[in-house]
């Protein structure tokens, strides 16, 4: 699976290049916290919208799942290093594994004031123009 991350709320425009074969995670909007109350207040007004090459893709409501995940030094999400273990929430899709070629994907997703605009300029490579080491 290939994740494309969302944004602390900003706009942003990224491009990057996906391995062939791997499908797309992505959120439209989502939330961590040590707090299970913040993703129930968060995902009260989560609203948001996906679009792989201009069709909508379809976003899964994630109220609160348990996570643990292990953070390097002075990572946006914790400040931390280590292994943390939080409440995660959002709308998330998952894109079949795109076709070798250009895409785009299209993120918009708001909660309360707090509001995400991500575009991704994906390149996916032809197996075949993969390097193998």
């Amino acid at each position: 699976m290939w994740f494309l991350a969302g944004t602390f709320g900003d706009r942003v425009r990224r491009r990057c290049t996906v391995s062939p074969g791997a499908p797309l995670v992505v959120p439209a909007v989502n939330l961590t916290s040590s707090d299970e109350r913040d993703c129930r207040d968060f995902m009260a007004e989560a609203t948001g919208t996906i679009e792989f090459d201009g069709a909508p893709v379809p976003a899964e409501r994630i109220e609160h799942e348990t996570i643990t995940f292990t953070a390097g030094a002075g990572n946006a999400v914790t400040g931390d290093a280590g292994v943390t273990k939080r409440v995660g929430c959002g709308l998330w899709a998952t894109i079949p594994a795109p076709a070798a070629g250009e895409h785009t994907v299209r993120i918009h997703g708001t909660s309360g004031t707090f509001e995400v605009t991500a575009e991704y300029l994906l390149t996916v490579p032809a197996a075949s123009q993969v390097a193998v080491s």
